[in-house]
C-alpha cells in the first residue's frame, strides 16, 4: 500500500532551492519530523536527541554501540564509593558554547536541572525512573552523585545525562541548548530546519563538517529523493521498502513496536480483554504487510541483545478463538465489551502507521471489540502517553527504544509507577516496583534473572502492552559521504562520526 502512493507523492514533490547546494564542507539530512522539544534534557523523541546528543550536548560517559563498553566522555574516570555513591573524575580544559568553562560546580548545577520536575526532562525518566541523583562538586574538576537507591549502572545512565550551562533557564526547557559538543545551534527555522555550526573551540576531535543543516520532510519518497538528486547527504527514518533503494543501508535497531493497552478504561481494566489482544493479532501477518517481512515477531518490551531480556517468554499465538473465548468470557460477567474504543496512532511514530494501525483495529473487531484509529499530531499524543485520561478507552501504537543496553531504561521509564507514562497503577502496581528495584540493584547473574522474572510477571500477570515486532531501520546515504549507521543510529546520529569522500 505504501509504495501505490509513490505514484501521487511525485506530483506533489517540489523543488529544493539552492539553499542545500553542496558544498565540501556542508552536510545537509533529510529527517521525517521536526522536533517538538530541543532541550538537551530531552530524550524523548529521537527527533530532538538525533540532532543535540553526540552534536550540540554530550554525557559524562560514552557508550559503544558495537561492544557495549563504556567510555570516558566528559569525565576520565569514575569510581563507586559507597552502594549509592559514585566519584566522577572530569576532563579539564572543556567549554561549553557560550564560552563558559565545564567543571563540576557546572555539572552540579546541570544535573539538578535534569531532575526538576517541573522541567519534565525525559532523560530523567527515561534513563532514571524513580533513581533519584544528588550531585556534590568536591572540587573544581571531582563529582560526587549520590542516588536514591542502589545503582550499580550509574556510569552507564550517564552517558545519557547531557551537560548544559549554567546560563541555561531552569523554569522552562529551552529551544536553545548550549552544549560542551562538537556543533552548536546556529538557527531554527521552524516548519523548516535546523542549522548547526561547528563549535571552534570544542575539546575533543572535531567533524569534518562546518555546517550541519537538518531539513524536516515527512514523505518518505521525498527524504529518498533528496539524496538520489544530491540535495541531501543522508535520509534517515525510512521504512524497510526502501532498502532496496540506490545506496540504501539497512540496520537492526533496539526497538519494538506494540500497542499500550489503557487498563484503567473499561473494557481493558479486565484482563481477560487484554489478555484477548494478544491473541487476536497476527503478528506475521503484520509483519508481513506492513515492514515486508523485514521484522520479527516481539515477545517482550525489549531485544534480545538488551541485558534483562527473556528467551523464556513466548510470543502469544495467533489465536483468534481464544480471544473470542475470553472476550465471551468477560461480557458474561457484565464487562462492557463493545465499548468504542481508538487505536491513537501518528504517522511518523513507526513505518507505515496507518496502514499498521487499521490492521490491527480489523483483527481486533473480528474477535468481538469495537475499535477504530484516530491518527494525531506528536503534541497531543505524548499528552495521551502521559496522562491516561478515563474517557479515552483503546490503546496507544508505540515504539519503544532501549538505548541503554540494559533493560533497566524500560522498566524505570515504562513500568514503574511513578513515571507518568506508566500503566502501572491498580493493586499489582506496588509488587511491580518492588521488582523493578530489586533487579535495578542487581548485579551480572542476578540482575539478569531479576529482570526475566519481572518481564514474565508483567506478561502473566498485568498484561500492560501486545508487542508485535522487533524492527529495523533504514538510511539512504548519498555518494558524497561516508557513515556506517549502528544500533543507536535512530536515536544518536554523530555529525563527527560522518566523512566526506
Amino acid at each position: 500500500m505504501h509504495l501505490k502512493l509513490a505514484g501521487a507523492l511525485l506530483a506533489t514533490i517540489f523543488t529544493v532551492q539552492a539553499t542545500y547546494a553542496q558544498d565540501a564542507r556542508t552536510l545537509t539530512i533529510a529527517v521525517p519530523q521536526e522536533p517538538p522539544t530541543f532541550d538537551i534534557c530531552a530524550m524523548g523523541s529521537n527527533a530532538a536527541s538525533r540532532v543535540i546528543f553526540g552534536n550540540i550536548g554530550e554525557g559524562l560517559t560514552q557508550r559503544d554501540p558495537a561492544s557495549g563498553d563504556l567510555k570516558p566522555l566528559l569525565a576520565t574516570s569514575w569510581e563507586q564509593s559507597s552502594p549509592t555513591t559514585w566519584v566522577f573524575h572530569l576532563r579539564q580544559g572543556v567549554k561549553f558554547h557560550d564560552g563558559t568553562p565545564f567543571n563540576a560546580q557546572a555539572a552540579v548545577i546541570s544535573i539538578q536541572r535534569t531532575f526538576k520536575k517541573e522541567l519534565a526532562c525525559s532523560v530523567a525518566t527515561q534513563a532514571f525512573g524513580a533513581i533519584g541523583v544528588t550531585p556534590k562538586a568536591l572540587d573544581d574538576y571531582t563529582l560526587e552523585l549520590t542516588t536514591s537507591q542502589e545503582d550499580p549502572i550509574l556510569p552507564l545512565r550517564t552517558s545519557f545525562l547531557g551537560m548544559t550551562a549554567s546560563s541555561t533557564p531552569t523554569d522552562h526547557q529551552t529551544e536553545e541548548p548550549i552544549g560542551t559538543g562538537p556543533y552548536k545551534e546556529a538557527k531554527w527555522d521552524h516548519g523548516s530546519q535546523i542549522v548547526l555550526e561547528a563549535f571552534p573551540d570544542y575539546w575533543g576531535t572535531k567533524g569534518e563538517a562546518t555546517t550541519v543543516t537538518y531539513v524536516f520532510r515527512p514523505e518518505d519518497l521525498v527524504r529518498s529523493q533528496m539524496v538520489g538528486n544530491g540535495e541531501a547527504d543522508i535520509a534517515v527514518g525510512l521504512p524497510v521498502e526502501f532498502a532496496s533503494a540506490e545506496n540504501a543501508v539497512k540496520f537492526q535497531v533496539p526497538e519494538t513496536t506494540g500497542l499500550r493497552i489503557h487498563m484503567q478504561s473499561p473494557p481493558f481494566n479486565d484482563i481477560r480483554v487484554r489478555q484477548a489482544v494478544q491473541y487476536a493479532l497476527d503478528r506475521d501477518g503484520l509483519i508481513g504487510a506492513v515492514w515486508n517481512g523485514a521484522a520479527t515477531p516481539a515477545s517482550e518490551p525489549i531485544t534480545p541483545d538488551i541485558v534483562g531480556y527473556s528467551p523464556d517468554i513466548p510470543v502469544p499465538a495467533y489465536d483468534p478463538d481464544k480471544a473470542k473465548q475470553l472476550i465471551a468470557a468477560a461480557k458474561a460477567d457484565g464487562v462492557p465489551v463493545d465499548t468504542p474504543s481508538l487505536i491513537y496512532t501518528r504517522a511518523d511514530i513507526v513505518d507505515n502507521a496507518d496502514l499498521l494501525s487499521q490492521a490491527i483495529a480489523e483483527q481486533l473487531n473480528d474477535v468481538g471489540l469495537n475499535v477504530g484509529v484516530q491518527m494525531m499530531e506528536a503534541a497531543p499524543w505524548i499528552d495521551l502517553l502521559r496522562t491516561h485520561p478515563t474517557d479515552k478507552p483503546g490503546f496507544l501504537l508505540e515504539p519503544h527504544n532501549n538505548s541503554l543496553g540494559d533493560a533497566s531504561w524500560t522498566a524505570n521509564s515504562k513500568y514503574d509507577s511513578s513515571q507518568a507514562r506508566s500503566q502501572n497503577r491498580g493493586p499489582l502496581a506496588d509488587k511491580a516496583d518492588a521488582m523493578i528495584k530489586a533487579a535495578n540493584a542487581a548485579q551480572g547473574d542476578e540482575r539478569q534473572k531479576l529482570y526475566q522474572d519481572f518481564f514474565k510477571f508483567l506478561n502473566d500477570e498485568v498484561v500492560t502492552d501486545a508487542f508485535i515486532a522487533y524492527t529495523q531501520a533504514v538510511y539512504v546515504i548519498g555518494p558524497r559521504v561516508s557513515y556506517t549507521p549502528n544500533a543507536m543510529s535512530n536515536d544518536v546520529l554523530r555529525v563527527s562520526e560522518i566523512h566526506f569522500k
